[in-house]
């Protein structure tokens, strides 16, 4: 697939990640590039997790725009929602 083609397919998606929470909402840790590429990867995506521009790890459950760099000319917004586990 091309970077176009490919961040088409990853637009039109929305990735879901699973993170463990106390009571409070609060999680017990934090989502990084690197599980977001092993999560696009059981998806089907293989992107490098240097291509996912994450500002600051992510520690709440929620609803997240991401940016991926999949060429020097094509960058993706992903969908990523954040559930309790």
């Amino acid at each position: 697939l091309s970077a176009v083609a490919l961040g088409e397919k990853i637009k039109n998606h929305t990735l879901i990640i699973k993170i463990k929470c106390g009571e409070n909402g609060k999680a017990f840790g934090s989502i990084t590039s690197k599980e977001i590429a092993d999560e696009l990867a059981k998806s089907g995506f293989n992107i490098d997790k240097r291509k996912i521009d994450l500002k600051d790890t992510i520690k709440n459950v929620g609803d997240y725009s991401v940016n991926l760099r999949l060429h020097s000319t094509v960058n993706v917004k992903l969908n990523l929602k954040v559930v309790q586990a």
